[in-house]
């Protein structure tokens, strides 16, 4: 149970008249022309009967999200104290106006007074600079430094299509672009010069197709005859009968019509038995035939003989 405390009324006091100030009038609070500050809040001495005693302090409000109302300006500040002398700046251009050169070059005799660029500063000559001495060398002396790069300004609008400039030069050729599909097949050219022979192969070609049947061997023939050329017409041949021990005992051998009337084959020969000299043989024949003195002997259709020499590269033999 909480005990109500007992209220005492307030009990006014009549204050006592306010009584002039004698011996003169009374001086105003407030000069003339000023306007006077505002009167204090009324506070009472004692307090009224019915407030109570002071309750506990509460809890911290939340963090206003809305800021307070600007505050008043405040007053001008005092003024700083006086600062430092600066340094001595360099010397001034002589009275009037340089004479501008334009950019400096190592080529120009420049004068006194004269004044150039180089490398955005600009400078002008204190005396006259010898031939090819550059700024900022003395005499030459800085009128104004280049000034730093600004900042990047905003991109301005698109302007329009300007006309279609000339055409420029071929440019280098590109890398090598992927292969595009197979065109269509083009027409047959014309069939170039013979090239040169390629280098034999190494590895063999493939087995061409069969050919046609040839004229083969020619037919005919005897028991023990063999197969001989008659001319250097191809498959131009005959059968003829070799030479054997048994057949070769002739007195002489017969040639007509540009061959032997037999062949000699490998591992066989002939034995000519050694005459004087034998009749004529027939128109287009000649006979072979050996002597006494051990030579050949040829005796063609019309009776003439000639003895035969065979000769090689070293020498000339006889049948001697």
């Amino acid at each position: 149970m909480t005990e109500t405390p007992t209220l005492n009324p307030y009990q006014p006091t009549t204050a006592p008249p306010l009584q002039p100030l004698s011996g003169g009038p009374t001086p105003p609070l407030v000069p003339p022309g000023v306007t006077p500050p505002p009167s204090p809040p009324f506070v009472p001495d004692v307090p009224p009967a019915w407030i109570g005693p002071p309750g506990p302090p509460g809890p911290p409000g939340a963090d206003s999200t809305v800021p307070g109302p600007q505050g008043p300006k405040g007053d001008q500040g005092d003024i700083g104290p006086q600062g430092n002398v600066g340094n001595t700046g360099p010397q001034g251009p002589p009275g009037g106006a340089p004479s501008w050169k334009g950019t400096w070059s190592a080529s120009v005799d420049y004068a006194n007074n004269d004044a150039v660029s180089l490398s955005g500063s600009s400078f002008y000559a204190a005396g006259d600079p010898p031939l090819g001495v550059s700024p900022p060398t003395a005499p030459w002396q800085q009128i104004a430094a280049k000034g730093d790069t600004g900042p990047q300004g905003p991109t301005g609008a698109q302007g329009p299509t300007g006309p279609t400039g000339p055409q420029g030069p071929i440019g280098n050729t590109g890398a090598q672009g992927i292969q595009g599909p197979q065109g269509n097949p083009g027409a047959t050219g014309s069939t170039g010069a013979q090239g040169p022979a390629g280098a034999d192969s190494t590895v063999p070609g493939p087995t061409g197709p069969q050919g046609p049947t040839g004229p083969g061997v020619a037919t005919g023939g005897a028991t023990g005859q063999v197969l001989t050329k008659t001319s250097a017409t191809d498959f131009a041949t005959n059968w003829q009968t070799p030479f054997s021990q048994a057949t070769a005992d002739a007195r002489y051998l017969q040639l007509g019509g540009g061959t032997l009337s037999g062949v000699l084959v490998a591992g066989t020969y002939t034995e000519i038995t050694e005459i004087s000299t034998p009749a004529a043989p027939a128109a287009g024949k000649i006979r072979l035939y050996a002597k006494a003195d051990h030579h050949l002997y040829l005796l063609d259709s019309t009776g003439v003989e000639r003895r035969l020499d065979i000769t090689t590269l070293e020498a000339t033999v006889s049948y001697a």
